[in-house]
């Protein structure tokens, strides 16, 4: 005679001597009913009642929720962590290398790595003007950064106009009168008239203007003969704020990378910048003063 024990679909033949000796725990284990057949005795599954189900969900539920509670635990553990703090300490130069076994290589096991910096200028040193000469760095990332004296710059939202320019530009001695604008792309705003270099004051201080000499479609541009101009020749600028004169002090060829002459001032300038045909690593450069009397 064998056991033949069904719990849902498998099937499990025991010779009896073992099925008898396993009847009582495996009753209680897999909550079976036993039933003697033809030279078997059949095991089925019990059926549970409703308050036995909710006793097993219960216990489940207290199981998934001691889980997410210790989840939870680590979680917020992790969170209120303080973050680790390194302070760089890069080589000299003459010690720089490519030898990643002498370099020293930070990773996320640092944490937050602070670079200091090595100048960092007073905001009350009255000799930051004008900033490229203070901070001995002429690029346009470190005059945007660097600190500046206060009443030198205008916003441009100041000074539009309602045509939605922020100034016009005229040049009697070139015959030209031309708006300008300030876009997020200087290319962009010249495909209309001049481009304000928006790193530069819209009204008081120091006004850059860009402009080409000869057009993407090979036409006359705006600046084409700002080179004739000489010192002393008038310009004027209007904006919704006003209109100056002002006279011109400097014409010089410099390289495309000298952003000094951006630089903001507590005089009122106008910087007149443009490109140098055959020459593409240079750039021409008209600086005029305002006119006080």
């Amino acid at each position: 005679m064998k056991l033949i024990i069904n719990r849902s679909t498998k099937t499990k033949r025991l010779p009896i001597p073992d099925a008898l000796l396993a009847l009582s725990g495996l009753a209680e284990e897999a909550a079976l009913e036993f039933h003697a057949g033809n030279n078997a005795i059949v095991a089925v599954p019990a059926k549970m009642t409703a308050m036995e189900m909710v006793n097993v969900n219960k216990k489940w539920l207290t199981v998934l929720l001691a889980l997410i509670a210790i989840a939870l635990v680590v979680i917020i553990t992790q969170a209120a962590a303080p973050t680790p703090k390194t302070v760089a300490e890069p080589p000299a130069e003459s010690e720089v290398t490519f030898d990643m076994d002498k370099n020293r290589v930070y990773s996320a096991s640092d944490g937050v790595v602070v670079i200091p910096a090595s100048f960092v200028p007073e905001a009350d040193d009255p000799e930051i003007v004008p900033v490229a000469a203070a901070i001995g760095d002429t690029s346009e990332a470190a005059l945007l950064a660097a600190p500046v004296p206060s009443g030198n710059y205008t916003l441009p939202e100041q000074a539009q106009m309602s045509d939605g320019s922020i100034g016009v530009l005229t040049i009697p001695m070139l015959s030209l009168s031309v708006n300008v604008f300030e876009t997020g792309d200087e290319m962009e705003a010249m495909t209309k008239g001049l481009a304000h270099f928006k790193t530069t004051s819209a009204w008081s201080g120091n006004i850059g203007l860009a402009g080409h000499n000869v057009n993407l479609n090979l036409t006359d541009g705006f600046f084409k003969n700002i080179h004739t101009l000489k010192e002393g020749d008038v310009l004027t600028y209007k904006t919704a704020l006003g209109t100056r004169s002002y006279a011109v002090t400097t014409i010089k060829e410099i390289a495309a990378s000298d952003w000094s002459y951006l630089g903001r001032t507590e005089e009122n300038k106008l910087t007149l910048i443009t490109c140098i045909t055959g020459k593409p690593a240079s750039r021409l450069v008209v600086q005029t003063s305002e006119k006080t009397a």
